[in-house]
């Protein structure tokens, strides 16, 4: 019998994807407490499938996931060329690299944030320049190396989208762009000048009006100019809901984000999935292993 997830989920799946050709493909996951994301990419780094299954609040969300990948064949396929996922845990922070050391991190955790119950501390270099400390579920850590045949490469969510960010070609003349990732219970703004990144920051939102006072405050902040600089909302950011149309009255030029160029996209895509989804597992490709 399937789950009220497995019945809601939406996906596309292009005529080259098969369960035979999944040794040639690159299976990039996004796991969260209320969705499970996941996107197959080939060879070419052409988008070959992608798959959204919502997950309930009343189960817990891990055995949720479980179920899922025990009624999906392919996604727990030991075939697979390399898993990548990403991890959307609320407390993580960015060091410089010249002043980090791995000694100190029980130090940076109780200066920072206080981890939840069964989380730990992890790590990742970036080539930027700085090390994002980060907490990881220890049992959904230690489940996902046990489910595939090759250990996964595990991602922080800001780590994604920051290469992403990076990577993204600016239309505009803007100094200054801001990309907003819009998530049920956060969001997590990111800002860069001339291509290097200037600011990122998570905010914890009770209601759709916290969206648009932390946007418009972290543009103040940081001298950003709403008629002039350019901003795109990824992740749950339906152009529709009033966090959107409200932040469009301050905002000149603000649109949903666009697909990324380092990925090529068929053209039915669009039809099927919001070019404003799944942004940070696009910029797992470019997350070192």
């Amino acid at each position: 019998m399937e789950t009220a997830s497995l019945s809601k989920s939406l996906h596309y799946s292009g005529q080259d994807f098969t369960l035979a050709a999944i040794k040639d493909f690159s299976l990039f996951l996004k796991i969260t407490s209320w969705e499970l994301q996941a996107v197959a990419i080939d060879q070419a780094n052409k988008v070959v499938a992608v798959f959204q299954f919502p997950l309930n609040n009343v189960e817990p969300w891990q055995d949720q996931v479980i179920q899922i990948f025990g009624q999906h064949a392919f996604l727990a396929s030991p075939l697979w060329k390399e898993v990548m996922v990403v991890v959307s845990t609320t407390h993580f922070t960015l060091i410089p690299d010249q002043i980090f050391s791995a000694d100190l991190l029980p130090e940076y955790q109780k200066l920072l944030f206080q981890p939840f119950s069964g989380e730990k501390l992890a790590t990742r270099k970036h080539e930027n320049g700085y090390i994002n400390v980060y907490t990881i579920d220890g049992a959904l850590e230690e489940w996902l190396n046990l489910t595939f045949s090759q250990k996964p490469v595990i991602v922080h969510q800001t780590s994604a989208l920051i290469e992403a960010f990076l990577a993204k070609q600016v239309k505009d003349n803007s100094e200054l762009t801001m990309l907003v990732q819009v998530e049920p219970k956060y969001i997590i703004v990111l800002v860069k000048r001339n291509n290097q990144l200037l600011f990122c920051n998570l905010y914890n939102i009770s209601a759709e009006t916290d969206i648009a006072y932390f946007v418009l405050l972290t543009m103040k902040e940081l001298g950003m100019n709403p008629e002039k600089e350019s901003l795109s909302i990824y992740g749950q950011a339906d152009p529709d809901n009033n966090a959107f149309k409200t932040l469009a009255r301050y905002i000149r030029h603000i649109a949903p984000g666009d697909l990324p160029t380092n990925l090529h996209f068929a053209s039915d895509f669009g039809q099927v999935i919001p070019s404003y989804r799944h942004f940070d597992i696009y910029g797992l490709p470019l997350c070192s292993r």
